[in-house]
């Protein structure tokens, strides 16, 4: 949509007016890269040659479901009503269907009505290029600067994209998100793990506060770990090895279809004592110091947990009797398990390559590339481990406290 936004600015550069914004003439050209074209200009008119036409067979000209609500009632079609049927378009996309009045209501007052919502920053898209007013109605150059270039960048759409920020209150909006994992993932268990500090007795982890981390740099590394595996992925299929997607019991709604499925790209639980997170927001997760808070069976490496009971073992608390965990993005790519508990065994499931020292994980046979996590199963909970901190980011700090 990027591309076609482009197109019409330069339509617009040109003094013409397009006045039939819609999916059906917006052509999605097969070529490499792919390109997205503008088409369709029977009714347009161009203004420098004092082409004002904007009537035919007595009404207005255009699709009805697209136009600006000032051509519906007569008035001549601009670029402003251009860049409305432009946002009538890509919230269709965006939907599947046409956008009803109620829709349309919604967005003007920063909503959806579908669920799980679309990104803040498209909301914010559309809410300027729909405004019933022209005066009020988005730019072409605002759409671009605001959105089309921030989909140009390599951090997350739904980022909020303040540079003097990095911290983002968003308990508003994922409170309830984040508290379905925490309720869903804690069982019985609760206060009385293999590694819990101090047996205690509690039934729940009732989220107060959940932030968002907006590290651009910590996300630029992530990113291009990222893509080196998603190179030695490429490498393992060319051999004839294929990678087991991994089911995990964080998985929920919340930015889904941000993850890449091709890297096992999952949202997975970090517990920590208090102190430390602001450490993590500001370098990353750093696996020389794992060890130095709690046990590392499998070796020196990054530990996450699918179970919010399991991550709660590792945290303790503030003055104000809160505790602290993150909500993860993790990388596993090609992973490999470990089954038994103790070093030897697992030394001998690894084919005989110890993983005590840090960031040591076999090869996978006659490839040249090694596994890029661990899934180890030794204890009752799964843990997942990393041995390069930069696999995982840790994007959402949630403060709750043991009820």
């Amino acid at each position: 949509m990027g591309q076609a936004l482009r197109g019409l600015m330069y339509l617009h550069s040109q003094q013409i007016i397009h006045k039939d914004i819609k999916p059906h003439n917006l052509l999605v050209m097969e070529e490499s890269p792919i390109c997205v074209v503008v088409s369709d200009f029977d009714i347009s008119s161009d203004r420098s040659r004092n082409d004002r036409t904007t009537t035919g067979h007595g009404g207005p000209q255009g699709t009805p479901d697209y136009m600006a609500p000032e051509v519906k009632t007569g008035n001549a079609p601009d670029q402003s009503s251009d860049l409305y049927s432009f946002g009538v378009t890509m919230m269709e996309l965006t939907l599947g269907r046409l956008p009803t009045e109620d829709d349309m209501t919604a967005i003007r007052n920063s909503r959806w009505l579908t669920s799980p919502e679309p990104s803040e920053s498209l909301t914010t898209l559309l809410n300027g290029l729909l405004k019933i007013s022209p005066q009020h109605r988005w730019t072409a150059e605002q759409a671009q600067s605001e959105y089309f270039q921030r989909a140009q960048s390599p951090v997350p759409m739904y980022w909020k994209w303040d540079r003097d920020r990095e911290w983002f209150d968003v308990t508003e909006r994922f409170k309830g998100h984040v508290q379905r994992i925490l309720d869903s993932t804690s069982t019985d268990r609760l206060g009385r793990g293999n590694d819990q500090r101090q047996s205690q007795s509690y039934t729940r982890l009732q989220v107060m506060r959940v932030q968002q981390i907006e590290n651009e740099e910590l996300w630029g590394r992530y990113v291009a770990e990222r893509k080196e595996m998603i190179r030695n992925q490429n490498t393992l299929l060319e051999k004839g090895h294929t990678t087991d997607a991994v089911d995990v019991k964080t998985a929920t709604e919340l930015n889904a279809k941000e993850l890449d499925t091709r890297t096992n790209e999952v949202y997975l639980l970090h517990g920590m004592r208090d102190g430390v997170q602001e450490k993590i927001a500001l370098k990353g997760f750093e696996e020389r110091l794992a060890g130095t808070g709690a046990g590392t069976i499998y070796g020196l490496g990054s530990y996450f947990a699918e179970n919010a009971c399991k991550a709660d073992q590792y945290c303790t608390p503030n003055k104000e009797q809160e505790f602290h965990m993150f909500l993860a993005r993790v990388t596993l790519g090609g992973h490999c398990y470990a089954c038994n508990d103790t070093k030897t065994s697992i030394a001998g499931h690894f084919g005989g390559q110890r993983v005590e020292q840090w960031k040591m994980l076999p090869e996978v046979q006659g490839t040249g590339v090694t596994y890029s996590s661990l899934v180890g199963t030794a204890l009752a909970r799964r843990e997942f481990v990393v041995f390069r901190g930069i696999q995982a980011y840790p994007e959402y700090l949630i403060t709750y406290k043991r009820v």
